[in-house]
């Protein structure tokens, strides 16, 4: 299960959700990742003198494919955080892997917030999902503004749901479907 941290100073609504995978599963990305690059460096080692820069561009265009997946995953599962800050006139939220943080993102939301839940998978008899956020314009037309990368359960998004109920006069809470009404 996921760690969780949510706390109010009556301005602020601070929220930081920090992944937390079993052992065993940073183990066995771990060993994926070291396997995976030793095979690489193996076969650079293995490439003769006189046809190195023939595999140049190949070896390089695959190690970068897996850093960007497989790597960066591994990082996100061990490491990963994200990190909200929400109050009446905007919403923040930031991700952690560790050793690197993303840019603060801020988005205005002086019209209001509204949360959905999107239930998408059972994890110890718990039902797990994303938390998305949508702001209101000025119209008062519901926008997307974000959605959590670290799966929540239901009692978390109820806590943040009825924090924020203290923050904006009313919060809509809106339950996902599969299906668009357009009606």
């Amino acid at each position: 299960m996921n760690k969780k941290n949510i706390s109010f100073d009556g301005i602020n609504l601070y929220i930081t959700l920090e992944s937390e995978v079993k052992k065993w599963v940073r183990i066995v990305l771990v060993s994926a990742n070291i396997a995976i690059y030793s095979l690489i460096i193996y076969g650079m080692l293995s490439i003769p003198e006189d046809e190195i820069n023939t595999f140049i561009l190949p070896i390089f265009g695959f190690s970068a494919i897996i850093f960007f997946t497989l790597t960066w995953t591994t990082v996100w599962n061990i490491f990963g955080k994200e990190q909200l800050t929400i109050n009446h006139k905007s919403f923040n939220s930031q991700k952690s892997y560790g050793f690197f943080q993303t840019n603060i993102k801020t988005i205005k939301t002086e019209y209001g917030i509204s949360l959905s839940f999107e239930d998408e998978f059972s994890y110890d008899e718990k039902q797990l999902g994303a938390i998305h956020f949508y702001k209101y314009t000025e119209i008062y037309l519901s926008e997307f503004i974000y959605k959590t990368t670290i799966k929540t359960d239901i009692k978390t998004f109820e806590e943040i749901n009825s924090v924020l109920e203290n923050i904006y006069n009313k919060v809509d809470t809106v339950e996902l479907t599969k299906e668009i009404n357009l009606n």
